[in-house]
């Protein structure tokens, strides 16, 4: 059986829990009768509409957005004091609080439209996913998006233990975690590939979460069908789909599919069986639709743009209780063009911009597609401004509006007073949304081979999934898990003038693999010190193992959680002894035999008091166990102090984790000697430093100082960044990019280690570039291929190279990734000095790569290409 097949399986198996709530039995009626008619006309609407014009105030230093419920507006946030204000239709603050990262509060507001305001970003649940019950939704980012590496939400009551927290994987190897934000405890985690999702066997009811992944993922609280669903791209419109319908009350759900293009071949799957459940070509604005009454996990692919929902639709027309946000062709939920398909219901429409014309119509039955002009009507169309809406009653039966705005506006539905979802987020709309994630990292040569002592590349994919220009991002690495405790330095960083909207770049930096590197962590993140204002910069940070491990494999998961260091407090260390939780998943349906976990101490490590081996006689299938040590660092042994966790069992392959803590110190490290600099061999306008490696075992690296004074060092000119230049533990440094023209540079350099501790600066050394003019008429003495100039560039540059016989001559232009894109020259020429010009007006802004290679010369080098 395969993996995907396992995890599919465990709904099979759940452990039911009753947990004592409130129940509106009024709604839970009302709901059962959904099949009752509404006989409301077209006529009969004219009189149903209430337009309501917004007293709210955007303040443009501020994260504002317009909501509204009919009971709680609850409010995540992913950062650190995180001001929440609530404001009434009328004006008034009706809530205020602070939170901290990863908090939340809840306002029990009745019915209402409302404004939330912040100087941080965050997400808001409405309707009365607290107060009530019968409730379902996906989890959405700050910016809006339904998959993310980081989601906080919260788990449905219970009303029938037939509710479901689901986790959608959509790209191979994504490790992810569910993690309780009230109490920290990991609840679970493990691995997804593409298509699978992790259903938890016993649904954590009432419960505040937080689901995080090394890749974007999305979360589904599920308790009623009353929501869209996100496609693998991240919004909430696009062409592949992952979702769950079910039975819930014996109510039938649906699977509903709204196209946005003529033409538009869809296919709707069991995602476990194979079966086929919709296969239908169709039209712009059509809607189709597919009942199920039993659980099930589904698949849509669409050859173009559709949204795809599980709400109340096949097998009802009205009088059911149901709350959903709908979603615009864009996938965000705030757009321009909605296609509504809806039963009788409440739907309101918000705008984010003023002076919006907005046009509401109403388009027919779905199955009388296409519709005709004759049963066509306007609902509504004027001018909204922001914070400003109009609502009304829609007919009775399977019908679809189409809602149109010259600026971004939501649309929300409901019935009843009951239901929830996340709402859209209008301050979305109006920044940048940088995001990176371990599918956009690679590493030359692979993670999977190089070793310690290695010189690596690492690239990353810097995505901007906002509609805003982002402009002078920087991206730094870090030696060391920058989540917690302790210190884990800068080991090098690269700016990126330009990651234009809805597009991305690349950026690579150079590194030496450190000692041990299986017990490292390597830390990126975007924006270090926050200064580009995002709709959403939770996003923005990985941590990983340096060296990939096995730790969230089947069939036993383990997650260990422990401070990545610890810090100095006058002649202490602050947290010491500290502890070091183990959390191992029996990700199977049959009994753990004979579990023994261990923990196994290195370097300046002991434990406290408990004994370092725990025996379990057995861990049952799907269950977990949680174990706990006390381990105390001597505050003598500096540096990573090491120490593993292993798992193993009778029937279950053995695992170990290998961890580490930085213990600091504050002895800086010896001051670099033997530093030497010389016009480089390859290129002689470039500058090559060299110097003896320090021996300091916690050495992290090196700071780089230029300038063209003896003494001052405030160089600004090096492709490779301003005074002074971060980078690893090198013993060897090239800088470009300098003026040359006789131009005579200093250098000097300084080590620092894992502590943060500087040492003192090397000697300095001096050389002045001086370039000859190259004479054509002279034959080369050496292959040489140029630096492109300009570069950076916009959008052609030129590329000179040099060959000293006659030889074949290819020059290939490569992506970040080592894609092959372009062959530039591909030929014999004669020795002799050759000018090429590059255009790449057709290609996006990032960091490319050209390879010369002739006879056994080979040598590539970088060009910025920026738009």
């Amino acid at each position: 059986m395969n993996n995907a097949k396992v995890l599919k399986k465990w709904i099979l198996f759940p452990i039911l829990v009753a947990f004592v709530a409130i129940l509106n039995i009024d709604n839970v009626t009302a709901q059962q009768a959904g099949s009752a008619q509404n006989t409301a006309t077209i006529q009969e609407q004219s009189n149903q509409p209430r337009f309501y014009k917004g007293v709210f105030k955007a303040d443009e230093s501020k994260f504002n957005t317009t909501v509204y419920t009919f009971n709680d507006i609850t409010v995540f946030s992913y950062f650190n004091d995180t001001d929440i204000t609530i404001t009434s239709f009328a004006g008034d603050t009706v809530f205020s609080d602070t939170l901290a990262a990863n908090g939340f509060t809840t306002f029990n507001a009745n019915n209402g439209i409302f404004s939330i305001s912040s100087g941080k970003s965050y997400t808001a649940l409405v309707g009365d996913a607290v107060s009530n019950l019968v409730q379902g939704y996906f989890a959405i980012d700050q910016s809006g998006r339904g998959t993310s590496t980081l989601l906080n939400t919260y788990m449905v009551g219970n009303f029938q233990n037939e509710e479901r927290f689901i986790v959608f994987g959509y790209q191979d190897n994504t490790s992810f975690s569910i993690k309780n934000l009230v109490t920290g405890d990991v609840l679970f985690a493990g691995v997804l590939n593409e298509g699978e999702h992790y259903t938890m066997p016993v649904s954590p009811h009432r419960t505040y979460l937080q689901v995080s992944a090394s890749k974007p993922v999305s979360a589904l609280s599920y308790g009623d069908q009353d929501y869209y669903v996100p496609a693998a791209n991240g919004r909430f419109s696009g062409n592949i789909f992952y979702g769950f319908s079910a039975h819930i009350g014996n109510w039938t759900n649906s699977i509903t599919i709204s196209s946005y293009h003529d033409d538009n071949i869809v296919y709707a799957f069991n995602s476990v069986t194979g079966d086929t459940l919709i296969a239908d070509t169709l039209g712009q604005g059509q809607v189709v639709t597919h009942s199920i009454v039993e659980e099930t996990y589904w698949k849509v692919e669409a050859q173009k743009t559709v949204t795809v929902a599980n709400i109340p639709y096949a097998g009802w027309s009205g009088n059911y209780f149901y709350m959903t946000r709908t979603i615009d062709e864009t996938g965000i939920g705030a757009g321009k063009l909605f296609y509504v398909p809806t039963i009788s219901s409440r739907l309101d429409v918000f705008s984010f911009e003023d002076e919006n014309d907005v046009r509401i119509t109403y388009l027919g039955h779905n199955t009388s597609y296409p519709y005709e002009t004759a049963t066509m009507d306007t609902v509504f169309e004027g001018v909204l401004n922001a914070g400003e809406g109009y609502n009304f009653t829609t007919l009775s039966g399977n019908n679809v509006y189409k809602v149109e705005s010259t600026g971004n506006s939501s649309v929300l539905q409901s019935n009843g007073g009951a239901g929830a979802d996340f709402m859209p987020l209008s301050f979305a709309q109006q920044l940048p949304d940088l995001a990176i994630s371990e599918d956009g990292l690679s590493f030359t040569p692979p993670d999977s081979v190089f070793g310690e002592g290695d010189e690596v590349t690492v690239s990353l994919v810097i995505r901007n999934f906002g509609p805003v220009d982002a402009e002078n991002v920087v991206v730094a690495l870090y030696d060391g898990d920058i989540s917690s405790e302790g210190t884990a330095p800068v080991i090098g960083f690269e700016e990126i003038p330009l990651v234009a909207a809805q597009d991305s770049a690349i950026i690579s930096v150079d590194f030496v693999v450190p000692q041990d590197p299986e017990f490292r962590t390597l830390s990126l993140q975007v924006d270090p010190e926050d200064l580009i204002q995002e709709s959403n910069s939770s996003n923005n940070t990985i941590i990983r193992p340096l060296v990939p491990n096995k730790d969230l494999l089947p069939p036993l998961p383990i997650s260990v959680t422990a401070p990545s260091g610890l810090e100095i407090e006058e002649d202490s260390l602050a947290g010491n002894p500290f502890k070091v939780t183990a959390n191992i998943f029996n990700q199977g349906t049959v009994d753990a035999e004979n579990v023994v976990v261990k923990i196994i101490l290195f370097d300046g490590l002991t434990l406290v008091g408990e004994d370092s081996v725990i025996n379990e006689a057995a861990l049952p299938g799907q269950e977990s166990l949680t174990v706990e040590w006390m381990v105390r660092a001597d505050k003598n042994v500096s540096g990573p102090n090491k120490y593993k966790v292993t798992v193993d069992a009778d029937n279950a392959e053995a695992k170990e984790a290998n961890r580490s803590i930085s213990i600091p110190d504050l002895v800086a490290p010896t001051a670099p000697s033997s530093l030497s600099s010389m016009i480089s061999p390859d290129n002689e306008n470039n500058i090559t430093l060299n110097w003896t490696l320090n021996s300091e075992t916690d050495l992290a690296g090196y700071l780089v100082y230029y300038g063209s004074e003896s003494g001052v060092y405030d160089g600004v000119d090096a492709n490779e960044g301003e005074s002074p230049i971060t980078i690893s533990t090198f013993d060897e440094f090239e800088l470009s990019g300098l003026p040359d023209g006789g131009s005579q540079y200093f250098f000097v350099i300084r080590a620092f280690d894992l502590s943060g501790n500087v040492s003192d600066p090397s000697n300095e050394s001096t050389t002045t570039i001086i370039t000859d003019i190259f004479d054509e008429s002279e034959v080369p003495d050496k292959y040489l291929m140029e630096q492109n100039y300009p570069n950076p560039f916009n959008p052609t540059t030129s590329i000179s190279y040099k060959i000293p016989e006659t030889a074949n001559v290819q020059i290939t232009l490569y992506d970040m990734l080592g894609r092959k894109l372009s062959t530039l020259v591909n030929e014999r020429k004669l020795a002799g000095a050759y000018q090429l010009t590059l255009d790449m007006s057709t290609y996006s802004s990032g960091i490319y790569l050209y390879r010369m290679q002739a006879g056994n010369f080979v040598q590539t080098r970088r060009l910025t290409l920026i738009k």
